[in-house]
């Protein structure tokens, strides 16, 4: 299922809704996005990709940030970002996809900051990406797993869709979502497909 979220559009039960003006998290780059992107040889236009999350159950899968990341790579230069700890990950998800640069771990908060200002869209986890991202005030594909809506998760940004499985009777299973799925499935995120994440790239891409 996915939300999406225009100016015009105010959703109540749990649903995303606008971000007002006066609480809009958008912030202006300390640093120059043209000196940052010159900086890591980045190309216009470019998505961002992250992968990672403190929390493992709210990763979506590595195989399908890699089918995503291929697809989008058609015609964007994909950037795969993360955290502390996300270097592995990120390498290996970056690996797989065509002209794709891996950042993660290579650039500090102002430089992420400014990528993400440069960039045409962020696909990430209910994890600090999406929180960049609204910082950025950048397009946001965000994939839910353990996590729901209506605990108060969300990307702060009034340009996103949020893609997850509803209807599971074991979610959520957590606040934040353990580091281990409690039924050894993780069926609400191994069951999103590349597909439809794609499609809702697609959709916000076109607004």
């Amino acid at each position: 299922a996915e939300q999406l979220w225009k100016s015009s559009e105010r959703k109540g039960n749990g649903q995303l809704s606008v971000v007002p003006e006066w609480a809009s998290p958008v912030v202006t780059p300390f640093l120059s996005p043209a000196e940052v992107g010159q900086k890591f040889s980045l190309l216009k236009p470019l998505v961002c990709l992250f992968p990672g999350s403190v929390w493992a159950t709210k990763q979506w899968t590595e195989n399908g940030y890699v089918e995503l990341g291929q697809r989008l790579a058609e015609k964007f230069q994909v950037v795969v970002m993360g955290g502390p700890g996300e270097e592995a990950l990120a390498t290996r998800v970056a690996e797989k996809i065509p002209s794709s640069q891996n950042l993660a771990g290579h650039c500090n908060l102002e430089e992420t900051l400014a990528i993400l200002a440069m960039a045409e869209l962020v696909v990430t986890n209910d994890s600090a990406g999406q929180h960049l991202a609204a910082l950025a005030g950048t397009k946001t594909v965000s994939i839910f797993g353990p996590t729901i809506l209506p605990f108060g998760f969300r990307p702060w940004n009034s340009r996103a869709i949020v893609v997850e499985r509803v209807g599971l009777s074991c979610r959520p299973c957590g606040k934040h979502g353990p580091m281990k799925c409690p039924i050894g499935t993780h069926e609400c995120m191994k069951s999103i497909a590349s597909n439809e994440v794609y499609r809702a790239c697609e959709k916000l891409l076109a607004i």
